[in-house]
């Protein structure tokens, strides 16, 4: 069973949690691990544990359960990638922090009640310990926040059961909230899109909102970046496009990828000559990406 380590971040400290969450890394003082048992706490988190970031609470200089009802600026879920280690490789401005743990950022809440009130008296300890990490065993806090989520569609339940294993099944339900805003930001509530490869208006529930540089390439800016999302309908483009048998070029164009099997060649080549309508200045970076990493076309 997966665990959680919460961790809070004082306003003063925004830029720096802003700098971790672009890199993937999050790190501590030597001292401030050192206290009360807190090192142990995040030596004991293994790969696929996940990592609370909790941001601008109320003061936490109050009784045990002070918190119980708090809503905090900003909560962000991660997902251990790589354990505790040190370096002293510069990340942050200020201090080096050599204490670091490497995450996935899976989920990035503003001012969303929800988290349990074990959780919430976690992230109020960490706020009395210089921020340092307080472990609670299971996942159900966070559960209850991807379902709070204004984003959510209520439908979690059904997402957990698509997956197996509840460090699976939480990936699963944050990444669906995540796409769920990025559909929101980016097409808002319309019926119809209209698809950026075909040039099609359809019915929204076939056209998804698709990630020009894959998800796993990029980092958290660039996943929250509306430049690197496009319709792609259900009809073929979403499919062609994420495989690289279809790629945009250089001047927006429509191409067919250099490695595309000749059936799959043929039935794209309609496609071929088309203007891309999401190509501008913005995205012009992550279908470089795409061209060059996914379709080998240079």
């Amino acid at each position: 069973m997966p665990d959680a380590a919460y961790v809070y971040v004082p306003k003063p400290s925004r830029g720096n949690l802003e700098i971790g969450l672009e890199r993937g890394i999050w790190g501590w003082k030597s001292k401030t691990l050192d206290r009360a048992g807190s090192r142990d706490a995040v030596a004991s988190l293994q790969d696929g544990d996940f990592l609370v970031l909790g941001h601008r609470g109320p003061d936490p200089r109050v009784p045990e359960g002070g918190w119980s009802d708090a809503v905090l600026k900003r909560v962000i879920v991660a997902q251990v990638t790589r354990r505790l280690y040190t370096s002293s490789t510069e990340i942050w401005p200020d201090a080096v922090y050599p204490e670091r743990i490497d995450m996935d950022i899976l989920g990035d809440h503003v001012g969303v009640p929800g988290l349990s009130p074990d959780a919430l008296e976690a992230l109020r300890l960490s706020a009395n310990k210089q921020g340092a990490p307080v472990r609670r065993p299971g996942t159900e806090a966070l559960f209850a926040l991807a379902s709070a989520d204004p984003a959510s569609d209520g439908d979690t339940a059904a997402e957990a059961g698509t997956a197996e294993g509840e460090t699976d099944v939480m990936r699963l339900v944050f990444v669906r909230r995540e796409q769920q805003r990025l559909r929101r930001l980016k097409f808002g509530g319309a019926d119809e899109i209209r698809c950026a490869i075909c040039g099609r208006t359809l019915p929204a529930r076939i056209v998804h909102a698709a990630h020009i540089m894959r998800r796993a390439a990029a980092n958290h800016t660039q996943r929250m970046d509306p430049a690197n999302i496009m319709g792609a309908c259900t009809l073929g483009c979403d499919t062609l496009f994420e495989f690289g048998h279809i790629y945009v070029d250089r001047d927006g164009v429509v191409r067919l990828g250099p490695n595309a099997p000749e059936v799959i060649a043929s039935a794209a080549a309609s496609l071929a000559g088309l203007r891309c309508d999401a190509f501008c200045r913005a995205s012009e970076v992550y279908f470089e990406y795409h061209r060059a990493e996914i379709a080998k076309a240079g």
